[in-house]
């Protein structure tokens, strides 16, 4: 795995073509194909309808020398310089908070009647890379536990700086990638060794991410983000 950084993006290649879960807004769903994970920040000031976003996605690829049909994309509002990296170097993570809500927020997008609504600021992405080989339903699980942890930490910062309880925001993205040449775990749920490490590695990338902003929450909120 080598990792490109710069300005507006994080570029995650791989040597051997990775199996993915993602709900990622290019090269989303169940994938076995991977080579390279993309983490974008879309400056601010620059407006860019959901429905533009894959074609936008697919030019930034191909302009850094990537196969658009082997990578997946994640899109942010968050400077790349203010990433967090697990200590285990197995998660990254961008994290935007400026619209967190809770689990049923007030106010949603229907997706059969509105295809012009602009991205919103405010995404926590989080990028996992296992060394494990998992079978197709142990990945869904892993993704579960991902989103368990997100929710856990996003939960203690909103009481933290004294909202009613979020659980994260509307435009999450997280890709769980992982060997697909090696034996297969079958599981990876949180009584697993496997669900343990994507629980302390998503704590750990996401407690620093944080941090960049709220210095003093990692060390209030209570939560380890690694062993």
């Amino acid at each position: 795995m080598k990792i490109k950084k710069d300005e507006d993006k994080t570029l995650i290649a791989f040597s051997r073509p990775m199996k993915c879960i993602s709900s990622a807004i290019w090269g989303g769903g169940m994938r076995r194909d991977i080579l390279c994970v993309a983490n974008v920040t879309i400056p601010q000031n620059i407006n860019i309808p959901v429905r533009s976003m894959p074609s936008y996605s697919r030019n930034i690829l191909i302009t850094n020398g990537y196969s658009a049909d082997q990578s997946v994309v994640l899109m942010t509002s968050v400077p790349q310089k203010y990433i967090g990296i697990s200590d285990d170097s197995k998660c990254i993570v961008t994290a935007g908070l400026g619209n967190a809500c809770s689990l049923a927020p007030e106010t949603v997008w229907d997706e059969s009647i509105n295809d012009i609504v602009i991205y919103s600021p405010g995404t926590i992405n989080c990028i996992i890379v296992l060394d494990d080989c998992l079978s197709s339903s142990a990945m869904v699980e892993g993704y579960g536990i991902a989103k368990l942890a997100i929710a856990e930490i996003v939960s203690s910062w909103s009481n933290y700086v004294g909202m009613p309880t979020c659980v994260g925001t509307p435009t999450d993205c997280v890709a769980l990638l992982c060997p697909k040449d090696l034996r297969k775990n079958r599981f990876a749920g949180i009584g697993t060794k496997i669900g343990s490490d994507i629980v302390y590695s998503v704590r750990g990338a996401l407690l620093k991410a944080i941090a960049y902003k709220y210095p003093g929450f990692e060390y209030a909120c209570g939560v380890r983000g690694s062993y």
